[in-house]
Protein backbone atom coordinates (compact mmCIF):
# COMPACT_ATOMS: atom_id res chain seq x y z
CA UNK A 1 0.00 0.00 0.00
CA UNK A 2 1.35 3.17 -0.89
CA UNK A 3 2.37 5.92 1.56
CA UNK A 4 -0.48 8.03 0.42
CA UNK A 5 -3.14 5.67 0.62
CA UNK A 6 -2.08 4.91 4.23
CA UNK A 7 -2.44 8.49 5.18
CA UNK A 8 -5.84 9.25 3.89
CA UNK A 9 -6.86 6.10 5.89
CA UNK A 10 -5.09 7.19 8.93
CA UNK A 11 -6.54 10.83 8.38
CA UNK A 12 -9.70 9.38 7.96
CA UNK A 13 -9.40 7.27 11.20
CA UNK A 14 -8.63 9.98 13.44
CA UNK A 15 -11.47 11.93 12.04
CA UNK A 16 -13.87 9.47 12.59
CA UNK A 17 -12.56 9.03 16.12
CA UNK A 18 -12.57 13.15 16.73
CA UNK A 19 -16.01 12.93 15.48
CA UNK A 20 -17.34 9.65 17.58
CA UNK A 21 -15.28 11.59 20.91
CA UNK A 22 -17.35 14.99 20.55
CA UNK A 23 -20.43 12.98 19.83
CA UNK A 24 -19.72 11.39 22.98
CA UNK A 25 -18.65 14.44 24.73
CA UNK A 26 -21.82 16.85 23.35
CA UNK A 27 -24.39 13.42 24.70
CA UNK A 28 -22.92 13.89 28.17
CA UNK A 29 -22.65 16.98 28.64
CA UNK A 30 -26.67 17.53 27.38
CA UNK A 31 -27.24 15.02 29.60
CA UNK A 32 -25.98 16.42 32.58
CA UNK A 33 -27.55 20.12 31.37
CA UNK A 34 -31.02 18.54 31.52
CA UNK A 35 -30.38 16.93 34.71
CA UNK A 36 -29.40 20.08 36.34
CA UNK A 37 -32.19 22.33 34.38
CA UNK A 38 -35.21 19.44 35.80
CA UNK A 39 -33.60 19.81 39.07
CA UNK A 40 -33.50 23.34 39.17
CA UNK A 41 -37.37 22.98 37.49
CA UNK A 42 -38.25 20.79 40.45
CA UNK A 43 -36.83 22.89 43.19
CA UNK A 44 -38.87 26.19 42.07
CA UNK A 45 -42.03 24.03 41.98
CA UNK A 46 -41.59 22.75 45.34
CA UNK A 47 -40.74 26.68 46.84
CA UNK A 48 -43.76 27.65 44.80
CA UNK A 49 -45.57 25.02 46.63
CA UNK A 50 -43.95 26.27 50.00
CA UNK A 51 -44.94 29.30 49.38
CA UNK A 52 -48.30 29.12 48.59
CA UNK A 53 -49.34 26.33 51.46
CA UNK A 54 -47.93 28.46 53.59
CA UNK A 55 -50.09 31.30 53.51
CA UNK A 56 -53.12 28.85 53.37
CA UNK A 57 -55.23 27.35 55.84
CA UNK A 58 -53.92 23.95 56.65
CA UNK A 59 -56.67 21.68 56.45
CA UNK A 60 -56.31 18.85 54.08
CA UNK A 61 -58.49 19.36 51.59
CA UNK A 62 -56.69 22.87 50.39
CA UNK A 63 -53.18 21.22 50.70
CA UNK A 64 -54.78 18.42 48.31
CA UNK A 65 -56.01 20.77 46.01
CA UNK A 66 -53.19 22.97 45.95
CA UNK A 67 -50.82 19.96 45.54
CA UNK A 68 -52.80 18.38 42.19
CA UNK A 69 -52.94 22.10 40.98
CA UNK A 70 -49.02 22.74 40.95
CA UNK A 71 -47.92 19.22 40.85
CA UNK A 72 -49.89 16.95 38.93
CA UNK A 73 -48.66 18.01 35.43
CA UNK A 74 -47.99 14.33 34.41
CA UNK A 75 -43.89 15.15 34.97
CA UNK A 76 -44.02 13.31 38.43
CA UNK A 77 -44.64 9.93 39.24
CA UNK A 78 -45.40 10.23 42.39
CA UNK A 79 -46.31 13.64 44.41
CA UNK A 80 -45.90 12.64 48.29
CA UNK A 81 -45.81 16.25 50.87
CA UNK A 82 -44.00 15.27 54.34
CA UNK A 83 -44.19 16.84 57.40
CA UNK A 84 -40.49 17.27 59.31
CA UNK A 85 -41.22 14.63 61.46
CA UNK A 86 -41.55 12.16 58.24
CA UNK A 87 -45.70 11.44 58.17
CA UNK A 88 -47.65 11.85 55.35
CA UNK A 89 -49.31 14.95 54.81
CA UNK A 90 -50.56 14.89 51.54
CA UNK A 91 -50.26 11.33 48.91
CA UNK A 92 -51.04 10.81 45.73
CA UNK A 93 -53.14 8.21 46.15
CA UNK A 94 -55.54 9.08 43.28
CA UNK A 95 -52.70 8.88 41.36
CA UNK A 96 -51.10 5.43 41.95
CA UNK A 97 -54.79 4.59 41.25
CA UNK A 98 -55.09 5.61 38.46
CA UNK A 99 -51.71 4.04 37.21
CA UNK A 100 -53.14 1.14 38.66
CA UNK A 101 -56.39 0.92 36.33
CA UNK A 102 -54.10 2.41 32.78
CA UNK A 103 -51.97 -0.81 33.09
CA UNK A 104 -55.33 -2.75 32.34
CA UNK A 105 -53.71 -5.94 33.66
CA UNK A 106 -51.66 -6.97 37.20
CA UNK A 107 -48.55 -8.27 34.47
CA UNK A 108 -48.47 -4.64 33.11
CA UNK A 109 -48.68 -2.55 36.43
CA UNK A 110 -44.78 -0.76 36.74
CA UNK A 111 -44.38 1.48 39.80
CA UNK A 112 -40.99 2.26 41.05
CA UNK A 113 -39.96 0.01 43.90
CA UNK A 114 -42.78 -2.61 43.27
CA UNK A 115 -41.61 -6.05 42.80
CA UNK A 116 -43.10 -8.61 40.81
CA UNK A 117 -44.40 -10.65 43.49
CA UNK A 118 -46.28 -7.71 44.92
CA UNK A 119 -47.92 -6.86 41.77
CA UNK A 120 -51.28 -8.96 42.13
CA UNK A 121 -52.02 -7.21 45.72
CA UNK A 122 -51.11 -3.61 45.18
CA UNK A 123 -54.39 -2.66 44.14
CA UNK A 124 -56.36 -4.68 47.02
CA UNK A 125 -53.90 -2.79 49.70
CA UNK A 126 -54.75 0.09 47.65
CA UNK A 127 -58.32 -0.03 47.61
CA UNK A 128 -57.78 -1.05 51.69
CA UNK A 129 -55.70 2.35 52.67
CA UNK A 130 -58.06 4.84 50.62
CA UNK A 131 -61.33 2.97 52.39
CA UNK A 132 -59.15 3.31 55.63
CA UNK A 133 -57.92 6.59 55.30
CA UNK A 134 -62.09 7.80 54.34
CA UNK A 135 -63.78 5.46 57.30
CA UNK A 136 -61.53 6.41 60.03
CA UNK A 137 -60.88 10.22 58.73
CA UNK A 138 -57.00 9.68 58.47
CA UNK A 139 -55.00 12.72 56.97
CA UNK A 140 -51.35 11.76 57.95
CA UNK A 141 -49.72 8.10 58.04
CA UNK A 142 -46.31 7.28 59.02
CA UNK A 143 -43.75 5.39 56.96
CA UNK A 144 -42.15 2.70 58.45
CA UNK A 145 -39.58 0.15 57.26
CA UNK A 146 -40.60 -2.00 59.59
CA UNK A 147 -44.35 -4.03 58.31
Amino acid sequence: MSLIKQLWIATLCVTLLALGGSLVVGTLSTRDHLVQALTVKNIDNAGSLALVLSHLPKDPVSIELQLAARMDTGHYRLIRLVDPKGAVIADALPQVRDRLLAAGRIDAIDLPGLSADRRPVIAGGLLILEAAFDALGLQRMMVSKAA
